[in-house]
């Protein structure tokens, strides 16, 4: 084993340790990983900052459309379509635990086809946190509905769709896989974790074992009054998906734009539009800013990624992947099934907002298809979205409900990591595993 291969593996884990002990935030960590690879590996100082602006541009391609998506979410929070959506459908639901707790997950997951970010989880938690407590569902488990049903959401979310398209693309080349081989995934993926999700949900308002029953006092926000949109505002969320998914729009950004279209005309139309302009100024301020901390988290990501990319690592580090990657599809399964999701946990080597970017990006070199890695990598996100307690969801969300991070974690992630592995799995079924 080479002197740059050890070097990696030693600094790779001081930078983890690092995150784990929160002695500094991702944010931060990963370009200054990126940078101390380069530095470790031999690149020359004088190409660094070419290095790093590569590293910058790299995921490009994904900014917009979550910037364009952060306003969008923000516009659906401001024109109160959100909250009428939450609101209306707890109504319905009576005040039977399962039934309120099931429906949470549904209209947490309508939302979030539409809304990005951790200010429009925030939003939603602030709603239906409240309204679980107090119709007695355990805090976990009103936490995992929330963030569950948020990722499920993700999932169809076309906004997190290009960040998969572009994660693959080389060079400036066009990426190795499509928009509609994510989004076809994406439909067959969100069936198991629905599934699981409904299992957690009975398992914990039923039976209510321990790791899941930790009380909390219900909030009086759970009675809220709220003012009430027309109906057919309700179908904003979906909009960008439609457009996407059944009109073969291929740019995101501008299905994002219509949504927008749509949510303003659909509930300022009674007043004239006076007040839609400055919903949607407020909006491009508040999303942005919404979105923010994922595009800079992008960043860090691209520049870890362009640095493990050049000649000068790319070969240490193949060898390090050529040693672990699997030759058969139970070797694919076990690796990535059974410890990839354990490994996305604190900022893991398989998060994909972290260093499992640059092994998803290593490892499309190898004998693996670029598809099932594509697979694994988002059955990854939506463990890591759940279940990690170092994500900016998980610690508000563990906030919010009087609870902590860890307990959300030890609740959710039995159920989390079994989605994933078999999101895995379905991902050698639909996929070929090798090229």
């Amino acid at each position: 084993m080479s002197f740059i291969v050890v070097a990696i593996i030693v600094l790779f884990i001081i930078m983890v340790a690092l995150m784990v002990a929160n002695k500094i935030p991702t944010l931060i960590a990963l370009p200054l990983m990126g940078i101390l690879l380069a530095i470790v590996g031999g690149i020359p100082l004088g190409e660094l900052p070419q290095v790093i602006e590569s590293g910058l541009l790299l995921l490009s391609g994904s900014y917009v459309p979550i910037i364009i998506a952060g306003i969008f979410g923000d516009v659906i929070k401001k024109t109160g379509i959100a909250e009428n959506i939450v609101r209306r459908a707890v109504e319905l639901a009576g005040e039977n635990r399962i039934v309120v707790a099931l429906v949470c997950l549904a209209v947490t997951a309508v939302c979030f086809m539409g809304m990005t970010g951790t200010g429009a989880i925030i939003m939603i938690g602030m709603i239906i946190i409240p309204i679980l407590l107090s119709v007695g569902v355990p805090k976990v488990v009103a936490s995992g509905i929330l963030l569950m049903g948020c990722f499920i959401g993700y999932a169809f979310n076309a906004a997190r769709w290009t960040f998969f398209v572009n994660l693959f693309a080389f060079d400036g080349e066009e990426s190795l896989i499509t928009m509609q081989t994510v989004s076809s995934f994406a439909w067959k993926f969100v069936i198991p974790a629905i599934i699981i999700a409904v299992i957690f949900i009975l398992i914990g308002c039923t039976k209510k074992p321990k790791m899941l029953c930790w009380a909390a006092d219900a909030p009086d926000s759970a009675k809220k009054e709220y003012k009430k949109v027309p109906l057919i505002s309700l179908l904003t969320p979906v909009i960008p998906v439609v457009l996407v998914l059944v009109f073969q729009l291929q740019q995101v950004s501008i299905a994002f734009f219509i949504g927008i279209v749509y949510a303003i005309v659909t509930t300022q139309y009674k007043t004239k539009f006076k007040g839609g302009f400055s919903i949607v100024t407020s909006a491009c301020y508040d999303g942005f800013q919404s979105t923010a901390l994922t595009v800079v988290l992008m960043f860090g990501v691209g520049i870890l990624v362009t640095v493990t990319q050049r000649p000068e690592l790319s070969e240490p580090i193949g060898q390090i992947i050529g040693a672990i990657t699997p030759t058969s599809v139970f070797g694919f399964i076990l690796l990535f099934g059974v410890f990839g999701p354990v490994l996305t946990q604190y900022r893991g080597p398989m998060n994909p907002w972290g260093m499992g970017a640059a092994l998803a990006k290593v490892m499309a070199a190898s004998t693996l298809s670029v598809p099932v890695l594509m697979s694994s990598f988002m059955a990854y996100d939506y463990v890591t979205g759940v279940s990690d307690a170092t994500s900016s969801q998980v610690v508000w969300t563990a906030g919010a409900a009087n609870t902590s991070p860890v307990r959300i974690q030890l609740g959710t992630l039995p159920f989390t990591w079994l989605t994933a592995l078999i999101g895995v799995i379905l991902g050698t079924i639909v996929f070929p595993v090798f090229k």
